[in-house]
């Protein structure tokens, strides 16, 4: 429970880093490797601490782990940052919330799932949350960058 706890206050503080990162002038691309780098190190540093016989595995599945996590974690921090930057920390958050959309259209695609009445409702009100959150309100209007919302919505997790 305190690590779960612990990972939502250092999720929460990725705004900060990028705010202070881009007010010093540095690119995101030093903020993404510095997340990556210090998640690698304490999950493998907790690892070995407490079970370390779960890092025993063969060399063709280190291989593939090891490559989908700088892929999809790269892709997913390169396009999370550019829309922190862009729209700021509020609205990237809102934008990963809409992941249920997308997992239910995948599901529905992939596995034949159908949607119930209850499902229907949810993702509605998920999109007019997010919608309403994203815009202020102001959905005729929104002062928003477009990029930075695709950015913030591109390989979201």
């Amino acid at each position: 429970m305190f690590l779960i706890f612990l990972a939502g206050i250092l999720w929460g503080t990725i705004g900060i880093f990028e705010k202070t990162f881009l007010i010093s002038g540095s690119e995101g691309s030093l903020s993404i490797f510095l997340r990556m780098f210090f998640a690698f190190s304490i999950t493998f540093l907790i690892s070995i601490f407490r079970d370390y016989k779960r890092l025993l595995i063969d060399k063709s599945t280190l291989t593939v782990c090891f490559l989908l996590g700088i892929i999809s974690n790269g892709i997913f921090n390169i396009f999370y940052s550019n829309s922190i930057r862009l729209n700021g920390m509020a609205i990237a958050a809102v934008l990963m919330y809409t992941a249920p959309i997308f997992t239910s259209l995948a599901s529905r695609i992939l596995f034949h799932e159908n949607f119930s009445r209850y499902k229907i409702i949810s993702l509605i009100l998920n999109i007019l949350g997010c919608v309403l959150t994203v815009t202020g309100g102001n959905i005729f209007n929104p002062e928003i960058s477009i990029y930075g919302v695709l950015c913030g919505k591109i390989f979201m997790k």
